[in-house]
């Protein structure tokens, strides 16, 4: 069986070997008559929207609803691993989300930071932001900081909040 996962990060190949080996275990146990050229094609299929998707090539935009300090870390190692500078990133997060560790992890994969607010009652203030990424700038419209962001870089990372991620591909797609 030779595979190509459909989704991006190093996580995602965890992820595929355990549900492959599920799916063997219950083959085996006599529950399921899956068929190997059927786990291929999952695996090679496997779409989760709003998870490192990748929405444009040039610049490399990747969006991805993290919004919790392991998330933010698989983001920052997949940045790492998988991108060219300059990078941008356009960040926002929930008001009551406490993140510590990813910070840094993001910070240091990244030229720039651009924060910014989605529609939401529970967005994190700009101050609020600040005491996270103390560079950072704020442009208020996350599309707008997008576009800030697209012109600067060769990869540009939307991360931080589902809403946030809701948002730009709602005005892109």
């Amino acid at each position: 069986m030779e595979f190509e996962p459909g989704l991006c990060g190093r996580h995602q190949v965890g992820n595929a070997v355990l549900a492959i080996s599920a799916a063997l275990l219950l083959k085996e146990k006599g529950y399921s008559s899956i068929r190997a050229q059927t786990l291929v094609e999952g695996v090679n299929r496997a779409f989760n929207p709003g998870r490192l998707q990748k929405i444009c090539d040039t610049p490399a935009i990747y969006v991805d609803g993290a919004h919790n300090d392991e998330a933010l870390v698989k983001v920052a190692e997949f940045v790492e691993e998988h991108t060219g500078r300059p990078r941008c990133l356009v960040f926002a997060v929930m008001s009551d989300k406490q993140l510590s560790s990813s910070i840094h992890r993001l910070e240091d994969c990244f030229d720039r930071i651009y924060l910014t607010s989605p529609s939401s009652k529970r967005t994190a203030a700009p101050e609020q932001l600040l005491t996270y990424f103390p560079k950072g700038i704020w442009i208020e419209k996350p599309i707008e900081a997008l576009n800030t962001a697209r012109q600067e870089a060769d990869t540009v990372v939307v991360t931080g909040s589902f809403y946030l991620v809701g948002e730009i591909l709602r005005s892109l797609l």
